[in-house]
């Protein structure tokens, strides 16, 4: 099996307005949450298994990331996190929910 590769991605999403997600107002520690699930996946099944990055595109811009910039424009919140190249979670980086992914990964190629 090949390693799973997720990534969180960060940003600014200047809309203007509320995006009426469920987690209330307020700044969300993007960097905080990514360092927290990376830590929980990477005990959890080793860094042999699982590759995590964290991309912020406030310093990368958007070059290169073609995806970002739609996902975006059809209103998502960052973070936005990226597992195996498919859009999978947007708004918050909460652990148990990427770890559930990676499982479902991991019994679909077996």
């Amino acid at each position: 099996m090949e390693k799973i590769l997720v990534e969180v991605f960060n940003g600014k999403t200047d809309t203007g307005s509320c995006a009426s997600c469920a987690g209330g107002c307020g700044v969300i520690d993007a960097e905080g949450q990514y360092n927290d699930m990376k830590a929980s996946v990477s005990a959890k099944y080793g860094d042999e298994k699982v590759s995590c990055s964290y991309i912020d595109t406030r310093d990368s811009g958007f070059d290169g990331y073609p995806q970002i910039v739609n996902i975006v424009r059809m209103g998502y919140t960052f973070p936005i996190t990226v597992i195996n190249g498919k859009p999978r979670l947007a708004g918050a980086v909460p652990a148990e929910a990427v770890e559930s992914i990676i499982d479902e990964l991991i019994s679909a190629a077996q």
